[in-house]
């Protein structure tokens, strides 16, 4: 992959496993464990309905140089949007890049009365 092609600053974010909170449960929060640059593909974006809400998500391909990621870390982007890492792919089976697999869900939109 050419530098050039990695036009994105993003952090990745992973949830710290070393604390609990009072009740023994791992913290909700992320940390950034990296800042990389990447490209950055939205691939296909779905509105779904259930329970009278909408919900709108976008599958997204993030290419980063290679390094450890987990399906279960966070992409933030430069905009301050996260998306979540889905799975994991070394599409080349060689160990200079990965593509990250996310989906971002955008914040629910409430439909019907009173909501």
């Amino acid at each position: 992959m050419k530098a050039g092609q990695l036009d994105r600053l993003i952090d990745l974010l992973r949830r710290r496993t070393d604390e609990t909170d009072s009740l023994g449960q791992p913290p909700r929060d992320f940390d950034v464990f990296a800042t990389v640059w990447a490209s950055v593909e939205p691939v296909t974006a779905k509105e779904m309905r259930s329970a009278q809400q909408t919900v709108n998500t976008m599958d997204i391909v993030v290419r980063i140089r290679w390094m450890h990621v987990l399906p279960i870390d966070r992409v933030r982007f430069e905009d301050g949007r996260e998306a979540g890492v889905v799975s994991v792919v070394n599409p080349k089976l060689s160990g200079d890049m990965i593509e990250l697999h996310c989906l971002y869900v955008a914040e629910q939109i409430h439909s019907g009365d009173g909501i």
